[in-house]
């Protein structure tokens, strides 16, 4: 949100007369200064714009200004039914302020973060416990304890609003996709570089998940379930990993 903030041209927090409602204010010279309403996208009740939203904005919030306004700008994700919320809005507003809708997602384009992972590195000896003496050293496990995507949680995101308001139409119940804390299952491949720290990548060794969830360690397929962890026979100097969109993020292993 504090990014988002950044890519809305001219953008204004804590605006005088301006509730908290609004996600700031942006001032122009023939209207003036303009509430801007955005969605939470932290909420995602809020990311479809709907009639009790608008009704919320016209018959409460601009009743409220404190600003001489003449124009203020929603942003919104998804939108309910364009046409019925802008004849909901002219046969509704008893303000001469004008209310006009955008589409939020161009700007979302910019806001993606890259894709972030936190991880444990361990020297254990051959009984699988972990080890500090260099005559004990049997292999180095590596855990990746989560892994967020916020490209990919985005997509599925709107991947479940659009199945959720299909499903309404029809009358049926949508099963959304869900995404568990660790965010693991969103992995595809990890790697580990035990040869360079920079430049060319080389795969000392590699793991796949597919799509059922059994590891495919340096191309041989098994029956091992994906439980976030590889080994390695040398200490790993960087680690890829590579979301099911095939996005790649590497990092060098501290």
């Amino acid at each position: 949100m504090d990014k988002l903030a950044t890519l809305i041209p001219g953008l204004q927090k804590g605006v005088k007369g301006i509730s908290n409602y609004w996600f700031g204010a942006i001032t122009k010279s023939k209207e003036g200064i303009v509430p801007v309403y955005v969605p939470n996208l932290l909420n995602t009740q809020e990311k479809v714009l709907d009639i009790p939203t608008i009704n919320t904005i016209i018959n409460q919030e601009l009743q409220n200004l404190e600003v001489n306004a003449k124009k203020v700008i929603v942003y919104y994700i998804d939108i309910d039914d364009q046409k019925a919320l802008e004849k909901f809005i002219k046969d509704n507003n008893a303000t001469e302020i004008e209310v006009e809708l955008k589409d939020l997602k161009n700007l979302l384009h910019d806001v993606v973060i890259e894709d972030s992972f936190n991880y444990q590195l361990l020297i254990v000896n051959g009984k699988g416990e972990k080890t500090t003496t260099e005559k004990e050293i049997n292999h180095y496990q590596l855990t990746i304890n989560n892994f967020t995507s916020d490209r990919l949680i985005q997509k599925i995101s709107e991947f479940n609003q659009k199945g959720n308001l299909q499903s309404i139409k029809r009358g049926k119940q949508f099963n959304p996709i869900n995404i568990s804390e660790e965010g693991l299952e969103l992995i595809e491949l990890i790697a580990l570089d035990c040869e360079n720290t920079e430049g060319q990548w080389h795969s000392s060794t590699e793991i796949k998940i597919d799509k059922l969830g059994y590891v495919i360690t340096n191309g041989v397929k098994s029956k091992n379930f994906w439980n976030g962890k590889i080994i390695s026979d040398k200490k790993p100097l960087r680690i890829k990993v590579r979301n099911i969109s095939g996005d790649e993020t590497i990092k060098t292993v501290e």
